[in-house]
Formats: structure tokens, sequence, C-alpha cells
């Protein structure tokens, strides 16, 4: 599946470079398909590079949980810059302690010399 990926390498750092604002908050989801044979053996069926995620399919059943899997995988977080009542709902909800602050340098693409 590797060797797969590598073949479109060169079209996703096209469209990475084209379409995100920042390295951290920038994702590929793959669509994977398999089959498993009578000895429980995987058969790579396709790679999706842009897998349908309509919300109106019986798909979503299945979607909706794995998006949600793939964002706590990759440790998404919220991006926005949050007001008060978005701080202090957040801090309540979570029992946090410290205050949540936006760091705007983790959405740009720009570096700093110590980061190239």
């Amino acid at each position: 599946m590797v060797k797969t990926i590598m073949c479109g390498h060169a079209d996703i750092i096209q469209v990475f470079n084209k379409e995100a604002v920042s390295d951290y908050s920038c994702y590929k989801l793959f669509g994977v398909d398999i089959f498993l044979d009578d000895n429980l053996k995987p058969w790579l069926l396709e790679l999706n590079n842009f897998p349908s995620l309509e919300n109106a399919s019986l798909d979503r059943f299945v979607n909706e949980p794995m998006i949600a899997e793939m964002f706590n995988i990759a440790g998404f977080h919220f991006t926005g810059k949050p007001n008060s009542k978005q701080k202090q709902a957040l801090k309540e909800k979570y029992s946090l302690v410290n205050p949540i602050e936006f760091e705007p340098k983790l959405y740009t693409k720009e570096k700093s010399e110590d980061q190239k």
C-alpha cells in the first residue's frame, strides 16, 4: 500500500502546496478498499485519493465515526480563535486549569530560521 501512495506523491504535494494554509492543520484521508479471502489474507482492491464522504448516503454511519477517529489520531484540535465564552465552555467541559490560548504560528506555512 505504501508503494501505491508513493505513486501519487507528486500529485499530493502539488495539491498541498496549492491548497494548504498550514503544515499543522493539513491532513490527507485515503479510502482503502480491501478484500479478505478465505484465509483472511487482505487483497488491496483500490486506494482512493479522494474518497466519497457524502452526508446523505448510507455510508455516513461508517464515515462519521471514521472521520472523528481520524481527527483523534492526527491530534486535530480547535483551530479558531476562541472568544471568552468558548474558552470558559472548554475549560468547564474538560476541567482545564491553564488558560486556553491561540497560537497563530501553528496555522501558517511560514517558517522561522530555526524551523527551516
